[in-house]
């Protein structure tokens, strides 16, 4: 079925190769093709994490000399997604993406999320693509400018040009070729944070680095910290730190990055990734950080493994010592919880864990009063709850169960699913209704930009909301001005036909009127004055005639009938 291959090119995604090479075949359809590669006509391969890659070596890999290995590390997303993963983890995903079942994004949880990302659309360069075509006369895709928050060139530093595909999470070989890629528009202008973080990129891809230990990106992190002065007695200086940070850049470039946060939030995500609480779906949070703590993406593993994480070896500081002046001190109240830290020299996640070895009470300090105010019932419900009685504060719920808890922290997780968290979580469907109104013809245009041969109707509205397909029919009794409104703005059939025939014929002006409608997927018996005419035929006295060239058998000459033509449906289906 394949006589030859070219490429795969350098930094070319795995979904690039396909397109290329089944735009070149003739005859065959997607699922014989997909049999052909895979030996399973209904394979579906995910966008960034592509499975089948064993059948994909075995089939095309051995005819340009790339192993398994190679196509994973080369041609998908794979490096940048094994650089904060568990040597361990990273295996299992390897082990999902060489079979042919797509589990490997599942083991990733590399989902984005399209409400807060917006819609990822394929971008590309327009500089080199120029090259490429004079080059080799055709172009291709690149990895590097598909890493969510690149946007400019690596090579050329120029922003990089957002084509009209929009990829689904799981594509069925309706890959797009990268030649017929058209710029709807072009990305923000980049600034320096940006070029930096595009060329971190680049480099990863290339060099796939083994994976980082997270308690050495700490250590490292906490140095350079330290060289900084946003340390103060081992703890974080988080306020300085997040300010420090977010003057970077302004609000509006912070949120127009999708990564704006409330610099006088400790819970912000810098201070979290600076803590390495985030996992490997945030290697864009830590390349930033990386940068401002003037951490190079080259030379990371060179620094981190001269780190010297053996404890200190300090008689006044061995955890024997530690625990006898906790012990001595925790039932003083001259003692604060800040002072302890500073005097131990420990931060309060080490202080807590020795106090529960001590067996300790958490809070500090009780007493016959703070015991009595506090009980324990059982609703009608089956459900444990705490309930307080004071008369004087508000009750403390976290406080109050962690020390009727004795540290036991599956005790306390259970007290804490109570009823009264899941009776506040009730859905306003009146004004999310409003919100998904408000958002069709956003979505709407975005279906003729991006998908041109996909309808605009109820059913491509759902797959732009957050519910999906799931909802089901319950959406339709829970949001019924929502269904009314897709219906109202569902594509006639002569505006969608209308509309794939212009984008046929501005991604292929020379092509004759016939070739349109084969392209187009118009009806051979299709009489419609202003379907034909947007084709190309021209009326000549009464008949329709196909310009520039001689009779068709097939669409040769027709009588000139049908409706008269509807400039406003005219107008709404070219957009």
């Amino acid at each position: 079925m394949i006589s030859y291959i070219e490429g795969p090119h350098e930094d070319e995604p795995l979904f690039s190769l396909l397109a290329r090479i089944y735009g070149g075949l003739i005859g065959p359809s997607r699922a014989q093709f997909a049999q052909h590669l895979f030996g399973n006509p209904r394979l579906i391969m995910p966008f960034d994490f592509p499975c089948g890659i064993e059948a994909l070596a075995k089939s095309i890999g051995t005819r340009v000399g790339l192993t398994a290995e190679d196509l994973i590390q080369h041609h998908t997303m794979f490096p940048i997604a094994a650089f904060l993963m568990p040597a361990e983890h990273a295996e299992r995903v390897k082990v999902a993406m060489r079979g042919n079942r797509a589990v490997a994004m599942n083991l990733l949880k590399w989902h984005r999320d399209p409400a807060q990302d917006g819609l990822r659309h394929l971008y590309f360069c327009a500089k080199c693509r120029d090259r490429d075509l004079r080059r080799v006369g055709h172009t291709w895709w690149r990895r590097s400018h598909q890493v969510p928050g690149v946007v400019c060139c690596q090579i050329h530093g120029e922003p990089l040009e957002v084509s009209q595909f929009v990829p689904g999470q799981f594509w069925k070989f309706d890959y797009p070729f990268a030649d017929d890629a058209v710029s709807v528009r072009r990305a923000r202008p980049p600034d320096g944070i940006d070029v930096i973080y595009s060329r971190d990129v680049q480099w990863m891809l290339r060099n796939h680095p083994r994976p980082i230990d997270p308690d050495r990106l700490r250590l490292l992190y906490h140095e350079q910290l330290d060289r900084r002065g946003l340390l103060q007695g081992g703890q974080l200086r988080r306020t300085e730190f997040l300010h420090q940070f977010f003057a970077q850049r302004s609000e509006h470039e912070w949120a127009q990055r999708h990564l704006l946060f409330d610099p006088d939030d400790a819970s912000a995500w810098p201070a979290q990734t600076v803590k390495n609480k985030a996992n490997h779906r945030s290697f864009r949070m830590h390349l930033l950080v990386m940068r401002f703590l003037d951490l190079s993406i080259a030379d990371i593993h060179t620094r981190l493994d001269a780190l010297d994480v053996r404890p200190r070896v300090d008689s006044q500081r061995t955890e024997a010592k530690l625990r006898a002046r906790l012990r001595q001190r925790w039932f003083d109240r001259a003692w604060s919880m800040n002072a302890l830290k500073v005097d131990l020299g420990i931060g309060i996640v080490r202080l807590l864990g020795l106090a529960t070895k001590e067996g300790l009470p958490i809070p500090r300090l009780p007493n016959a009063g703070r015991v009595k105010s506090f009980r324990i019932t059982r609703t009608r419900h089956r459900k444990t709850v705490c309930r307080g009685r004071s008369r004087v504060t508000s009750t403390c719920w976290h406080t109050a169960v962690r020390w009727l808890g004795r540290n036991d922290y599956a005790w306390v997780r259970k007290r804490l699913s109570s009823q009264k968290r899941r009776r506040g979580d009730v859905v306003d469907w009146r004004a999310r209704e409003e919100e998904y109104i408000g958002k069709l013809p956003h979505f709407a245009s975005r279906i003729r930009a991006a998908r041109p041969f996909r309808r605009v109707c109820s059913a491509s509205f759902i797959s732009f909301l957050p519910f999906g397909a799931s909802m089901g029919v319950s959406m339709y009794k829970k949001m019924p001005r929502l269904a009314q409104e897709m219906r109202r703005q569902t594509e006639t059939t002569e505006e969608f036909t209308l509309r794939r025939i212009k984008v046929v014929r501005q991604l292929h002006s020379d092509l004759p009127p016939f070739r349109v409608r084969e392209r187009a997927a118009v009806a051979r018996d299709c009489r419609d004055p202003v379907i034909l005419r947007a084709m190309g035929y021209v009326l000549v006295g009464s008949r329709w005639q196909c310009p520039g060239s001689a009779e068709h058998p097939l669409y040769g000459l027709a009588v000139a009938t049908g409706p008269v033509a509807d400039p406003d449906a005219v107008e709404r289906a070219t957009g």
